[in-house]
């Protein structure tokens, strides 16, 4: 069993997925959510930068202007770097709402919305020393060092190489006005921003593609597991069959009781059993036995026999052995054709009388 549990050869299903959804468990890569940041980031300097250089050299101005004029107290300095500070505020206001937006649609994105406590439970499994050391020689964790590795060598190459363009140009920002140096220092960090933004898209989507890979093999069940849930969630097959096989019982026991009005004597005992016999001249070559029950279904057809005027005959031993032996829409063994016979003749003689006294009293 436990070589059965370690064979993980079958797909999760749908439920085990939504399982892990509910507590957390979805493929969501951080390199996504950083380079979708660096790329907001490079955006936002895109279309707003000119104008954020410029209310920034205006702050700075206004800075050193009002710096001799800040009374020497608590209260005036306090209130000064206060009003520095709502002004660096609004100022990179735009940074922020945008990096919460893309962080929450990009997380929609990714999983969808998922709301779970579930991974801020505390977990003692954690704490076992043995699945720590499986951990530190998991293929998650060699894949997260090779990629360590890869996300330093490239962003290096790639700060290198974009340093290395600007830098000449950068040279000269000291004989530059104020506004120039704004200028040409914001085209450098855009071209850096660019080129690094490039190699962080490459990182991404080869985490991507190995977060869902991982997620995929850590979900994924063996066969013991797969009927286990289906027993859990659709019951087991055994005891859905023994219940379809009751209802086909009482249903089969329901309908025969709309056949006693076509029986010709009803056996009773005198009680708790009663039977239901047909016989056909001509039609079928021995009697038939076309309803049965005992209990409140024998009372029931009691009372159905009397309304239809099906003939009541109380035989007890024949009842019994009838009930026993005989199943619905069986026929009568051959033992008992000579009681089932005679009960076929009072019946019907009960009948003749009975159509007799209506002719006279007609």
């Amino acid at each position: 069993m436990a070589e059965q549990e370690q064979d993980r050869s079958e797909e999760a299903t749908p439920h085990k997925r939504e399982e892990a959804r509910k507590q957390g468990n979805v493929a969501r890569s951080q390199d996504v959510s950083a380079a979708a940041s660096l790329a907001v980031l490079l955006a936002v300097l895109l279309m707003l930068g000119g104008g954020m250089v410029q209310r920034l050299l205006a702050l700075l101005a206004t800075i050193w202007q009002q710096a001799a004029m800040v009374p020497f107290s608590i209260g005036g300095i306090t209130q000064y770097l206060q009003s520095i500070a709502q002004a660096l505020l609004w100022l990179v206001l735009p940074f922020f709402v945008a990096l919460m937006l893309v962080a929450i649609l990009l997380g929609m994105a990714q999983a969808g919305v998922v709301i779970s406590t579930h991974p801020l439970k505390p977990d003692w499994q954690r704490l076992n020393p043995v699945k720590g050391l499986k951990k530190l020689f998991s293929w998650k964790l060699l894949f997260e060092a090779l990629k360590s590795v890869l996300k330093f060598t490239l962003f290096s190459a790639v700060l290198y190489f974009a340093i290395r363009d600007v830098l000449p140009g950068w040279m000269a920002l000291p004989l530059l006005e104020l506004p120039a140096v704004a200028q040409a220092m914001g085209q450098g960090v855009v071209v850096v921003s660019w080129r690094l933004l490039l190699a962080m898209l490459v990182v991404a989507l080869l985490d991507v593609w190995f977060v869902r890979r991982t997620q995929q093999k850590d979900l994924r069940m063996s066969r013991r597991e797969v009927r286990e849930e289906y027993k859990r969630r659709d019951g087991d097959p055994r005891i859905k069959a023994k219940l379809r096989e009751i209802r086909r019982e009482l249903l089969k026991k329901s309908q025969s009781l709309s056949r006693v009005a076509d029986a010709d004597v009803l056996l009773v005992n005198p009680q708790h059993l009663a039977l239901a016999i047909q016989y056909q001249r001509g039609v079928q070559a021995t009697p038939l036995l076309i309803s049965k029950g005992a209990g409140e279904v024998a009372l029931t057809m009691r009372q159905l026999a009397r309304r239809h005027g099906v003939p009541i005959l109380e035989n007890k031993p024949l009842a019994r052995a009838l009930f026993l032996a005989v199943q619905i829409d069986e026929p009568i063994p051959e033992q008992h054709f000579a009681a089932v016979a005679k009960a076929l003749v009072w019946a019907y003689q009960q009948k003749e009388a009975r159509g007799t006294a209506k002719a006279l009293t007609a």
